[in-house]
């Protein structure tokens, strides 16, 4: 793997995709971090590939709370002082979450809010 600066975040690509540059090339690879100049933060597909190897500021859901979650709701049963955390759902990363004196606020994209994939 390789890491490129796109803009204000960082990517995920392949050593040989960092020497290919196509007249009109945006973007290489995956987005990972964004966010650089407030300190960077793991994006929701960051958090998808490499989530289950989280160990800290991580919440892990039941399946009624993860339906929720994925509707955008805010889930008043998790509070924090808004800290960024890895949302899990029976060991499956669905995405990012800010603990907020609030609850849990959903920090994913529309495409990914889907309750139709869940697992059993």
């Amino acid at each position: 793997m390789a890491a490129v600066k796109e803009g204000k975040g960082i990517n995920l690509t392949t050593p040989q995709a960092l020497l290919i540059h196509p007249p009109g090339l945006v973007r290489r690879g995956i987005s990972f971090i964004k966010g650089l100049q407030r300190g960077g933060r793991l994006t929701s597909a960051a958090i998808r590939l490499i989530g289950t190897l989280a160990t800290k500021e991580v919440v892990e859901l039941n399946r009624d709370e993860t339906e929720r979650f994925l509707r955008g709701e805010t889930l008043e049963e998790y509070r924090g002082g808004g800290v960024w955390v890895i949302v899990r759902y029976r060991g499956y990363p669905l995405g990012g979450g800010i603990l907020s004196s609030r609850g849990l606020i959903p920090q994913l994209p529309k495409a990914v809010r889907s309750i139709t994939h869940l697992p059993p």
